[in-house]
């Protein structure tokens, strides 16, 4: 099987990592706001701290209240009303297909369970004074300016997003949320500015980033796995992180590909169906964590069996006029392009520089489109260590004609 290598232009951009970048006081701050927000979906159910204008491409189906999503591709919507692609299906069709860094060779059960970490997103920063701190302070300003482009340096803080991993699980190979100057996860699904920006024909409209990746658990244990894995070079072997206690990564990771191998590989994990509403809930009067499954509790957990990530970005602007001019039009709402004519723009390049028949494109389901979008414009990174790199354990999902042979296989 050739190997796809991550293009160039995702290549050698800067990576800093800093020891104990946060102080101890502000750690125990943040984790102290971890247990006081109580209740973390997962990271596929993100659009329910945020809402976007167009929530599909045109590939939803009315949610069956019996069966959920039948469709091995679709998962309910934030409402539970309709089932649509997962707001990063790039990803989660990748790590299905290939088994993720690891090369896992897992049922599609058990691979959904590993790449349905637990979060919330924040964007209203100015309401947590311990994150306006970290934001506006001289080691982080110095530092993040050095990511950002030498003619980018007005910083634009704008979100933060707190990742709890349980044991067993791990973070597909990915590239971050991408900004447009008219197109952001706020406009449409997550997976289509990523594509955007990996097509090239809107190279002049992304907007660069800066993100810090402070590991907020309390154990440096470096056999528990969970190490952050940066693709930087030419050949597909990344560089690992080992996730230390208040240390940072800085980088623009919308672009530079990274994952995580899997933390705490031998632990049990237990199955989370992709049509359940799965969440940990911090118990505070007996200071544990309940994991539940349609508010069925099926494990508990200590904070200290996690690990847990803070994820803080800025973008990175020319000039304060060019973050105003930015701002004036992600607040208003208004003059969103229609999710067809970015289509059209990419079904266009796909006939023009990659052979693809117009009227068959306009003719496929819009699942069948948008496999196309990411299987052409965006290519992460296969596993370096298997003699296979296909997740074969998987095909019964799309041959069920196999599952007996494959049950017994993996």
């Amino acid at each position: 099987m050739t190997k796809n290598y991550v293009e160039t232009h995702l290549l050698g951009h800067r990576v800093d990592f800093y020891p104990e970048f946060i102080d101890e006081k502000t750690h125990q701050e943040l984790l102290k706001i971890l247990k006081g927000m109580k209740v973390f979906p997962t990271n596929a159910q993100d659009l329910q701290f945020y809402n976007t204008t167009y929530e599909h491409i045109g590939e939803s189906e009315p949610l069956d209240p019996e069966l959920g999503c039948t469709s091995r591709y679709l998962v309910p919507n934030a409402a539970r009303t309709l089932c649509i692609l997962p707001n990063r299906f790039d990803l989660a069709k990748h790590f299905m297909t290939y088994g993720g860094i690891d090369g896992l060779k897992e049922n599609f059960e058990m691979l959904a369970s590993r790449m349905q970490s637990f979060g919330r997103y924040i964007f209203d920063i100015k309401d947590y004074p311990v994150m306006e701190n970290l934001f506006y302070s001289e080691e982080f300003i110095r530092s993040a300016k050095k990511i950002c482009p030498i003619n980018k340096q007005v910083l634009d803080p704008f979100q933060f997003h707190f990742i709890i991993q349980i044991p067993g699980q791990t973070l597909p190979v990915h590239l971050d949320a991408q900004y447009l100057e008219h197109a952001t996860r706020f406009q449409y699904p997550t997976w289509l500015p990523v594509v955007m920006a990996g097509s090239g024909i809107y190279q002049d409209n992304v907007i660069d980033q800066v993100q810090g990746v402070a590991y907020l658990h309390e154990w440096n244990d470096t056999s528990l796995g969970g190490h952050l894995s940066i693709y930087n070079k030419d050949n597909n072997n990344p560089d690992y992180e080992i996730p230390y206690p208040r240390g940072v990564g800085l980088m623009d990771g919308a672009k530079t590909m990274h994952a995580s191998t899997v933390f705490r590989p031998n632990d049990h994990l237990p199955i989370l169906p992709k049509n359940a509403k799965n969440e940990l809930v911090y118990q505070e009067d007996d200071d544990i964590w309940e994991l539940r499954s349609d508010d069925k509790v099926l494990n508990k957990y200590q904070t200290t069996d996690f690990r847990i990530t803070l994820v803080y970005r800025s973008r990175c602007f020319e000039s304060e006029e060019k973050r105003q001019r930015f701002l004036k039009w992600h607040k208003s709402g208004e003059n969103v392009r229609p999710v067809e004519v970015v289509l059209d723009e990419l079904k266009t390049e796909l006939v023009k520089k990659y052979g693809y028949n117009r009227e068959s494109l306009d003719s496929i389901s819009k699942i069948d489109l948008a496999n196309a979008l990411t299987d052409t414009f965006l290519k992460y990174p296969l596993p370096t260590n298997a003699i296979i790199p296909l997740n074969y354990c998987a095909l019964p999902v799309i041959f069920p004609s196999t599952q007996i042979i494959f049950d017994w296989i993996c």
